[in-house]
């Protein structure tokens, strides 16, 4: 936008910006925005490029599906697919932000609409006028609420569970740099490499019937997954399901 001449600037809430998050997928349609924002090459040197993403069976391994990703995306669309951890791509878009556009410890609280602009204030008394406001506050948007006033989430009745483990924890699994997921009745079990391959993000789903605490980064315990998938691992792996669980 500032290439294009409009007077952008970013109001960040958090008072330092840190690394947050795990992995996270970006397709070819992101992928070429991402690259023409002039990151290009810390994608290449931070992101995982996966040759595939296989669809596994729970309890056999067995490929159910295998959709090609690697090259043969990129000449079929132009640009990459890659997986990420979301602290390396905060970073690299950071760092192409012109010190003086980005704003921090500006906590959105209220919108004002007059017509022919806005005005947006923040939690420590400061307030700025333009011409359009961009809200991409999150899951309890702020801003969302100011322009379409309060909602009532449903609960979907999926929970997953997160976690970034190192690769070298793990070379004993033999793992590829492919994006997979095991699916089961109930549940599913997804990984994949981030972090130019030094680790690797995975994704425990469930299904439950109720959920009292609505966010995307409360805190689980690896207990809770270890009870949760302990009853849908073959008996011939549960000797080397207890040997990965030591090392998580």
């Amino acid at each position: 936008m500032l290439r294009a001449g409009l007077d952008l600037h970013v109001y960040e809430q958090a008072s330092r910006l840190s690394e947050v998050g795990a992995g996270i997928n970006i397709g070819p349609n992101a992928s070429r925005i991402l690259h023409r924002l002039g990151i290009a090459e810390v994608l290449r040197e931070t992101g995982v490029e996966p040759q595939s993403f296989d669809q596994r069976r729970w309890d056999n391994g067995h490929i159910l599906l295998r959709s090609p990703l690697g090259a043969e995306v990129e000449a079929a669309f132009g640009a990459p697919y890659y997986t990420l951890h979301r602290g390396d791509l905060h970073r690299a878009l950071v760092d192409v932000i012109p010190p003086d556009r980005l704003h921090l410890a500006h906590r959105f609280t209220q919108l004002l609409d007059y017509g022919d602009f806005v005005e947006a204030r923040f939690e420590n008394g400061a307030s700025v006028s333009a011409d359009a406001l961009i809200g991409a506050d999150g899951i309890h948007s702020v801003v969302r609420h100011a322009l379409f006033g309060p909602e009532k989430p449903r609960f979907t009745g999926c929970v997953a569970h997160r976690r970034i483990v190192s690769a070298d924890r793990l070379t004993h699994l033999g793992l590829e740099f492919r994006n997979q997921i095991w699916m089961g009745p109930g549940q599913h079990f997804v990984h994949y490499f981030v972090s130019a391959g030094t680790l690797v993000n995975f994704v425990a789903g469930t299904e439950e019937d109720s959920w009292l605490r609505e966010s995307w980064v409360d805190r689980g315990e690896v207990s809770d997954v270890v009870v949760a998938f302990q009853s849908r691992i073959p008996l011939h792996s549960k000797a080397a399901y207890r040997s990965s669980r030591a090392m998580l």
